[in-house]
């Protein structure tokens, strides 16, 4: 069997050489990287107030109840990460606008941007190594 056919037979079967898959990857890693923008808090809350004047954007925190008990941004979708709520709401956020996510630290923003962005959001900015008392 010649090359170019055991290589169409692989395609076929699903099967895919380790190099071609590490490329495939790479690719991937890359788009969803550039879907991400982590942002420090003077830069999140210029782009806040970018999208509040535009009108289309949606605010996410997704910290904890026990953490919003104490305030969050106003007009913020509190979507808890750690409690699975995002999990399973998160497909209801609008893929045609920026998506701006916050929580304590960055962490749990960081997690849910990567899912946003791995799922098709391209437009994801990310408040990333906390200060969201910033924007209040």
């Amino acid at each position: 069997m010649g090359v170019a056919r055991a290589w169409i037979l692989l395609v076929v079967l699903g099967a895919m050489p380790t190099w071609a898959k590490d490329a495939s990857d790479a690719g991937t890693k890359a788009a969803v990287s550039a879907s991400i923008q982590k942002m420090d808090p003077a830069q999140f809350k210029l782009a806040l107030e970018k999208a509040r004047a535009s009108g289309k954007f949606t605010l996410l925190d997704v910290r904890e109840p026990s953490e919003t008990a104490a305030g969050y941004v106003q007009g913020a979708e509190l979507l808890p990460y750690n409690s699975g709520v995002f999990g399973r709401e998160h497909a209801s956020i609008p893929k045609d606008r920026p998506v701006l996510i916050y929580c304590a630290s960055g962490g749990r923003a960081g997690r849910a941007a990567q899912i946003l962005a791995t799922e098709g959001w391209k437009d994801v900015l990310v408040l990333s190594g906390g200060g969201y008392e910033d924007l209040r």
